[in-house]
C-alpha cells in the first residue's frame, strides 16, 4: 500500500505488511421525521470509516521495533492536517482519501514486531485513480446535451466544465431534473466551472476567474443533489445557454 505517494515498505528494510483492512460498507445513520402514516425517512448520515494497517517488524528487540515505530508515525503524519491518497496494496487502480488517526505500541508475537496503523476515511468509498469524462459540442447552442454511463457501486462527484452562449441563465439538469442555475450576464465563450468537492463554482471571462456565489439561483441549485442523482446507471446531462459541455468524474465504490 501506498500513503502521500510513500510504501512504508521502503522506510526500513525490517518493515513488511501484514494485512490491511479496508472500511467495508459505511455505517450509516437515518434521521426520520413522523409523517401521517409514521415514521419515514428524512435523511441519512454516513459515518467515516477507518483503514487499518498491520505491520510486521523483523526485531527481536524492542528497542529496534519502537525504532521503526517512530519511522512509521511521521510517515503516516506527514500530512497530518489534510487527507491524502492511500492506494490499497490489493486495488491499485483505487484510492482513499484518508488521514492519520493512531498507532499501537508495537508488539510481539512469534519473533516479531506487530504494530497497527489506523487512518481515519471521511467518506469511506474508494475511487478510480484515472477519472472518466465525455464531452458535447454544438454549433451555438442553445443547449448541450451527453448520454454518461456511471459505473462504480455509489453515486459519483463531478465536476463540469460549460462554455455558455451569450445569455442571461445558464441552467443543468440530470435526467430532466434541473440542480444548478446561474443568472449573469454571459458573453459567449464564458466558461462556467461546477466542482462538487467541495462545491464550488467559477465563472472565467476577459476579466479573469472568479467565484460565482452569489449568480447562483439557490431556489433549484444544490450540488449534492446533482451528485446523488449520478448513481451507477446511464444519465442524460444537459446545460441550457451552452456550446460546450464536459463532466468528468471518478467511479467511487462502497
Amino acid at each position: 500500500m501506498k500513503y502521500n505517494g510513500i510504501d512504508p515498505r521502503t522506510l526500513d528494510p525490517r518493515i513488511s505488511i501484514a494485512k490491511e483492512i479496508p472500511p467495508g460498507a459505511p455505517a450509516s445513520e437515518l434521521e426520520t421525521i413522523k409523517g401521517a402514516e409514521g415514521e419515514i425517512v428524512a435523511g441519512r448520515t454516513i459515518k467515516h470509516g477507518e483503514y487499518k494497517v498491520i505491520v510486521n517488524v523483523a526485531s527481536r528487540t524492542r528497542a529496534g521495533a519502537w525504532e521503526v515505530r517512530e519511522k512509521l508515525a511521521a510517515w503516516a503524519r506527514s500530512v497530518d492536517t489534510v487527507t491524502h491518497q492511500l492506494v490499497p496494496t490489493h486495488r491499485p487502480d483505487r484510492y482513499y482519501d484518508a488521514i492519520f488517526k493512531d498507532i499501537s505500541e508495537p508488539e510481539f508475537t512469534f519473533g516479531f514486531g506487530v504494530i497497527t496503523i489506523t487512518f481515519a476515511v471521511p467518506r469511506p468509498v474508494s475511487k478510480a485513480s484515472i477519472s472518466t469524462g465525455a464531452s458535447w459540442v454544438t454549433m451555438d447552442g442553445p443547449s448541450a446535451s451527453i448520454l454518461i454511463t456511471i459505473n462504480g457501486t455509489t453515486y459519483t462527484h463531478p465536476w463540469l466544465t460549460i462554455t455558455a452562449i451569450e445569455t442571461e441563465r445558464v441552467e443543468v439538469d440530470v435526467d430532466g431534473e434541473i440542480c444548478f442555475a446561474i443568472d449573469k450576464t454571459f458573453a459567449k465563450g464564458d466558461v462556467i466551472t461546477i466542482e462538487t468537492e467541495p462545491p464550488t463554482v467559477w465563472v472565467e471571462n476577459e476579466e479573469g476567474r472568479q467565484a460565482a456565489e452569489k449568480y447562483l439561483d439557490y431556489t433549484v441549485t444544490d450540488l449534492d443533489r446533482l451528485c446523488h442523482l449520478l448513481q451507477p446507471g446511464d444519465h442524460r446531462v444537459t446545460a441550457d445557454g451552452a456550446k460546450i459541455l464536459n463532466v468528468q468524474w471518478r467511479e467511487e465504490y462502497l
